[in-house]
């Protein structure tokens, strides 16, 4: 079962100005490994004399309010070149997949970083996957870690995949308090700043949660490390557009409402509506069963609301208020 938290963010005093949510999930499913794709020169990530090498994923990835359209790959995150256009600015993608306070090796001939663009345009996904790789002060000589990063063109959306962990040493790294350090951020290099809406994640490291806006002198870690087919999901969602397409398949009313509110759709391929609080707190979730149809929210207390749609297609979003 999926566990939701929404994320509000208002970004001021930048180019990247703009209401926005992100939700993040986290749940199980079966890790899948490739094997083909660009295989990178480890050697050349784990050179601290120079830059991170740079991977193009092929498409201009949404992000935050901008789009980056490479990453420089690390030994524990994955980081853009600049973002911003504006002079004296350096704004900077920052992911962290499950980073610790270790160094990432080559273990043998199985050890292998690689990445691959596939799908076609519009609906592209980059996939770059860290294999058998192990921990530099493993004294023990065992340990291996394996993780993937998706990234999806379409609705901006960032999956971090966990695959096979062997951790033996009880090293702090993995299996102590400070587990693995695992987030989004926009940062603000020339300022020292990470900008709001960032998000880490803390607590056991198959049920975390998040920390909203993190400063650069509290970044969190998780508990131990994910298990197998551990996924961590971060979705992009836009608020405020009012010329979409399925603002044309959809359609809710009154909006301020008093008691009830009606959902009128196209088609029944939105087939669930959930509502949530500011704080991402889920409420009610409601099964929509014809084109149009009335739902009466009488007990919800008067404020603002996110409405979630979803169904076959991908989720839609409305911001709600009750008067």
């Amino acid at each position: 079962m999926k566990s939701f938290f929404l994320f509000f963010l208002l970004i001021s005093n930048s180019v990247f100005v703009h209401a926005q949510y992100y939700t993040f999930a986290h749940f199980t499913e079966p890790y899948s490994e490739f094997t083909d794709g660009t295989l990178m020169n480890f050697d050349s990530i784990c050179n601290w004399d120079v830059a991170p090498p740079l991977v193009s994923i092929g498409f201009p990835m949404p992000y935050f309010n901008t789009s980056f359209s490479s990453l420089r790959v690390d030994q524990s995150f994955l980081l853009s070149d600049n973002l911003s256009t504006v002079a004296g600015e350096e704004i900077l993608a920052q992911l962290f997949i499950f980073s610790a306070g270790f160094n990432l090796n080559p273990s043998a001939a199985n050890s292998a970083v690689r990445f691959k663009t596939t799908g076609p345009q519009g609906s592209r996904l980059f996939q770059l996957q860290f294999k058998d790789l192990t921990i530099q002060n493993d004294s023990i000589g065992n340990d291996r870690c394996n993780f993937q990063l998706h990234l999806y063109e379409e609705n901006g959306r960032i999956e971090f995949r966990a695959g096979a962990f062997q951790i033996s040493q009880n090293d702090g790294y993995f299996t102590n308090e400070n587990g693995v350090t695992s987030g989004i951020l926009l940062y603000d290099e020339a300022n020292g700043t990470i900008f709001p809406g960032s998000v880490f994640l803390m607590d056991a490291a198959n049920a975390p949660n998040p920390l909203l806006s993190p400063n650069i002198d509290t970044v969190p870690t998780v508990v131990g490390h994910p298990t197998e087919g551990r996924v961590y999901q971060f979705n992009r969602i836009i608020l405020g557009l009012e010329t979409t397409e399925e603002n044309n398949l959809v359609e809710i009313y009154p909006n301020p409402f008093k008691d009830n509110i009606t959902v009128k759709c196209s088609n029944i391929e939105y087939c669930k509506l959930t509502v949530f609080d500011i704080s991402g707190r889920q409420l009610l979730n409601l099964p929509i069963t014809t084109t149009e149809q009335t739902f009466f929210l009488q007990e919800l207390i008067p404020g603002a609301y996110l409405l979630q749609l979803s169904g076959k297609s991908a989720p839609f979003y409305f911001k709600l208020l009750k008067k």
